[in-house]
């Protein structure tokens, strides 16, 4: 799915805004160099000296905080990442995301393939991170990386294991549970409705993966290491007859209409009850990963 955090309006602005846009965007690029100065990552700067509470987010207060530990003004860093909030309210919590643009653009790669490959489960995933198969605590970085590829991702692993990490050479169990807080699209999430929950559960236990559903309707072809062809989006009704084909046992009408909405912009209805917009590959990941515009 397209990372769009909502400080990028900010991070992004040039000539457009003036001296005021330039001033936000040198306090965050600021920010960020001296946490990935004191911290080696911004992710590891996120996680101890932001969110020490690890709930995944933080309040102007602690960020505030934080920002003073750094020797950068909050207030000016603060309004940039808070005026692309979609909730529109300045004072609305924070997460990773927002902060760093291209760290957080690596851990969304790891979360989609988690998905894919697991349904975000990271008993799962550590299960494959652990290939000593030892049912350890504790993998090293180059097992982290082993296991990285097993999964299908092909970012930086090194990057993410320093961000999850204390120090460089070992990641405790409890350190990759982090993910669970700190991705924008866990299941707690409130795009995941009843539909939705259903048909993910669905997928996880009739297929074992996103990617085969993607073989088995289909929507991809020629999938190989994590990649694979789109294929061109199906009609709404064909969509529906196959969910029909495959058992689906939900609503397949309802679950039809939720996954074109996702990262669509809304179907337009007709008046057989259906809609004029086509599903692809990337609706059915976006309503499976709980992401919708």
């Amino acid at each position: 799915p397209s990372f769009r955090p909502a400080a990028a309006a900010a991070l992004a602005m040039s000539g457009n805004g003036g001296n005021g846009a330039n001033q936000l965007r040198h306090s965050m690029e600021r920010l960020t160099a001296a946490m990935r100065e004191l911290r080696g990552t911004s992710l590891r700067a996120w996680r101890q000296d932001f969110d020490k509470s690890s709930t995944g987010w933080v309040s102007k207060t602690e960020f505030a905080q934080a920002c003073r530990f750094f020797g950068c003004p909050s207030d000016q860093a603060w309004t940039a990442l808070r005026s692309g909030n979609p909730s529109g309210h300045s004072h609305a919590n924070l997460r990773f995301h927002e902060l760093d643009v291209e760290e957080a653009a690596n851990v969304e790669l790891f979360e989609t393939v988690l998905w894919t490959k697991t349904g975000f489960d990271l008993e799962k995933a550590w299960a494959v991170l652990d290939t000593e198969g030892g049912n350890r605590s504790v993998v090293l970085m180059k097992e982290f990386q082993r296991g990285c590829r097993k999964l299908g991702f092909h970012g930086n692993a090194p990057l993410l294991f320093r961000g999850l990490t204390n120090i460089s050479k070992r990641m405790h169990k409890e350190q990759f549970m982090y993910l669970g807080k700190l991705c924008a699209s866990g299941p707690q999430l409130p795009n995941f409705t009843p539909e939705l929950k259903l048909l993910r559960s669905w997928t996880m236990e009739v297929f074992g993966d996103i990617a085969n559903l993607l073989l088995r309707i289909p929507m991809v072809a020629n999938y190989q290491g994590g990649w694979a062809q789109n294929l061109e989006p199906w009609e709404l009704p064909d969509f529906a007859g196959q969910l029909q084909v495959l058992e689906y046992p939900g609503d397949i009408k309802e679950t039809t209409w939720q996954v074109a909405e996702c990262r669509s912009g809304g179907p337009g209805q007709t008046h057989d009850g259906y809609w004029t917009s086509g599903i692809s590959a990337f609706n059915l990941i976006s309503a499976l990963c709980g992401l919708h515009c």
